[in-house]
């Protein structure tokens, strides 16, 4: 009886230090990226591949308007082609409205600047192995990185320029890894709203 107690201790205490390593992995990943790119953009991986998250779509916030954005790589549609999007999924792209609200000044550069864009982000957040990524007005000025189901790393600049009442409560000392850099965990019945 007494070994299997000891045993149970000794896989929860192995499982714990993985867990950690591969935190740990995933923060050095994320601080090494071009994490800024996230600023404004939900993102959420709906199943992997090879252990890669994999997107089919996200959402970027301008001007407190949001704009579903496709994961390009995986309709073979031309960024203009409504229709072919509406026939691979049942989603409204709003490119064109992306497209207006970025300011874009040259009119023959504005599908090559939204490809661009998009590509960025999904290759950055592939980058990432994290399963979703949340930034808008709601929460405030923070990019948050949910590592898994347990654990999130935040990138927040001015704690005092987040408004989600949750989210400025887990960015304490207790959380704090470096100047800018939060992680902790994710408490099961958390009211974090997005």
């Amino acid at each position: 009886m007494m070994k299997t107690i000891v045993y149970i201790f000794l896989a929860i205490f192995l499982l714990g230090c993985a867990n950690t390593d591969n935190n740990t992995e995933a923060i050095h990943r994320i601080k090494s990226g071009n994490f800024r790119v996230f600023k404004n953009i939900m993102i959420q991986a709906r199943n992997h591949q090879k252990d890669k998250p994999i997107a089919y779509f996200f959402t970027k916030e301008i001007n407190k308007k949001k704009f579903l954005l496709p994961n390009l790589s995986l309709f073979n549609c031309k960024l203009n082609d409504s229709t072919c999007f509406k026939k691979h999924t049942n989603k409204k792209f709003d490119i064109d409205g992306f497209i207006k609200a970025s300011n874009i000044k040259n009119n023959n550069d504005v599908y090559q600047y939204t490809h661009n864009f998009i590509k960025e982000v999904i290759t950055e957040y592939e980058k990432t192995g994290v399963q979703k990524i949340i930034s808008n007005s709601d929460i405030g000025n923070c990019i948050i990185f949910y590592l898994n189901e347990k654990y999130f790393l935040a990138y927040v600049p001015e704690i005092s320029n987040v408004y989600n009442v949750f989210w400025k409560n887990s960015f304490n000392d207790k959380n704090k890894i470096d100047k800018y850099w939060y992680s902790g965990s994710i408490p099961a019945t958390s009211n974090h709203k997005q």
